[in-house]
């Protein structure tokens, strides 16, 4: 069974370098933008921003989680120190 393979590689064909530029240079002209350079930049930035976005939430979460952990702890261990104290004295 015969299968085809593709690869792409930056020195095959000779003119592919040339045809990403191309991509990037009309992208970042249709985008307003002066150079593909830039284009570049700008969307790593942009990936970026998303990631700590995600990053934040992810923590925002986890200090919530903390929180209704440690309160229920304390919860637990006033009511066994209040059951505690209240069975020494009837006694």
């Amino acid at each position: 069974m015969a299968r085809n393979i593709v690869i792409l590689s930056p020195h095959f064909p000779p003119h592919y370098h040339r045809f990403w530029l191309n991509v990037k240079q009309a992208g970042a002209h249709a985008l307003g933008i002066g150079r593909g350079a830039d284009l570049v930049f700008y969307c790593a930035v942009v990936i970026m921003m998303i990631g700590f976005w995600m990053v934040y939430v992810r923590l925002r979460g986890l200090r919530r989680e903390m929180t209704m952990l440690v309160r229920h702890l304390a919860i637990l261990e006033a009511r066994k120190e209040y059951l505690s104290n209240e069975s020494e004295s009837g006694k």
